[in-house]
């Protein structure tokens, strides 16, 4: 099975890409603005950009799709919510239109302790 993670260099994307290498294919994607775990099947994609994403996902064609890609800034979030919550909403979008056109056959969404706040 190919599988799709993204935010891969953050906590939880980096351990369950060193989970699921030995029983699936599987490759990474982030953009290390948040995330510093690099390793060779991690790839730089910025998924705010749809062409970039797009072409990642179509070269790929991943059977399932993890997303674990967002920007879980607690202490900036109060200051500027719109500009992180269209950030997390175009990386999911992005991801998720040509990861369907490809046929992907699962979506795993996941979030963030940051949703609960203090």
């Amino acid at each position: 099975m190919k599988v799709l993670i993204t935010g891969a260099a953050g906590f939880m994307g980096s351990h369950l890409l060193d989970y699921l290498m030995p029983k699936h294919t599987v490759v990474g994607v982030d953009n290390f603005s948040l995330g510093q775990y690099h390793h060779p099947k991690i790839y730089r994609v910025e998924l705010t950009d749809f062409g970039q994403t797009k072409q990642f996902i179509d070269d790929f064609q991943p059977h399932v799709l993890i997303h674990m890609a967002a920007w879980a800034h607690e202490g900036l979030s109060q200051f500027a919510p719109i500009k992180i919550t269209q950030n997390n909403h175009a990386a999911f979008l992005n991801t998720l239109i040509p990861a369907i056109q490809n046929g992907v056959k699962r979506v795993v969404l996941t979030s963030s302790m940051s949703v609960y706040g203090d």
